[in-house]
């Protein structure tokens, strides 16, 4: 089990609480630990992600710088079921990206038939974590379809036993979306002072909290505000019975990590700096290189 937590603008002269996203990071480490990692827009509407191995109190001055001129940021505290959280790649978040889009993928949950789901769709999964399927699904989906529908036709990609909790955030031109899934796993999130902030729990956030419906995609425009909450393009989640705290970071059999990588930091604004992060993580990227 991991932890969601991140903001959005929904009116772009407002300010995102660093207070209020750090509280909520430091919250989320009741469910991982073991690596936290971030992606945000800037006001350029290029993206900027990081990585880390350790939990989210360790990183508070590098989340907290990160937050400075942020109009929305994605975030994630990981408990390891898939992949090694000393290679990074296996952290979250999953970046994707085309001809037309960047993004990137945060995931609470545990997708059973990942490499079975990149056979089927001839994908190249780049690490081990479950998670990246979903990232390598958006990145093949014509790009024309809206963010919503890729999102949704990707879950469905996934066993309807699967419980899958999401945050996305995609840049297409000079227009950044955000995409909240909730399919088995909760979302809950709030409105303060025109800014939209989420979590995997309610304990830290501010204002009025909702849950986001079962089975629903929330979509927010960065700097617009909500533009949809769709029902019914998700599959329906079969409950099994499985108990999702034996995830927990605060199990057991859970291991603290020390940190001992430096960070995975880029800035992918353009097609040439991404094309630079595969070619980082020695990643066959051809095919991207000449479009």
């Amino acid at each position: 089990m991991c932890g969601l937590f991140g903001a959005i603008k929904l009116q772009g002269n407002k300010t995102i609480s660093t207070k209020v996203v750090y509280r909520n990071g430091k919250e989320m480490e009741s469910r991982g630990t073991h690596a936290v990692g971030w992606c945000q827009s800037m006001l350029d509407n290029s993206l900027e992600y990081e990585k880390y191995e350790g939990a989210t109190s360790t990183h508070k001055l590098h989340l907290k710088k990160a937050l400075h001129n942020c109009q929305s940021l994605v975030g994630h505290t990981r408990f390891a079921t898939h992949g090694s959280v000393t290679d990074s790649v296996n952290n979250h978040p999953h970046l994707y990206a085309n001809a037309e889009v960047v993004g990137a993928v945060t995931h609470n949950g545990v997708i059973s038939h990942h490499e079975h789901i990149a056979k089927t769709n001839d994908l190249t999964m780049q690490g081990e974590c479950d998670s990246e399927i979903i990232a390598r699904l958006l990145e093949s989906f014509d790009p024309e379809l809206s963010l919503v529908e890729r999102v949704a036709d990707a879950v469905n990609e996934c066993d309807d036993w699967d419980s899958i909790a999401l945050a996305v955030l995609e840049s297409k031109g000079d227009v950044t979306d955000m995409v909240l899934v909730a399919r088995g796993n909760p979302v809950k999130y709030s409105i303060h002072n025109g800014v939209l902030y989420y979590a995997s729990t309610s304990t830290m956030l501010p204002s009025t909290v909702q849950t986001l419906k079962e089975g629903s995609i929330l979509h927010i425009r960065e700097g617009v505000g909500i533009l949809d909450t769709v029902d019914g393009l998700l599959e329906e989640y079969a409950t099994t019975g499985l108990t999702w705290q034996t995830y927990g970071a605060r199990s057991s059999t859970a291991k603290k990590v020390v940190k001992t990588c430096q960070p995975v930091q880029t800035r992918f604004d353009g097609h040439d700096s991404f094309d630079d992060y595969y070619l980082s993580n020695n990643i066959e990227r051809d095919w991207y290189s000449t479009m």
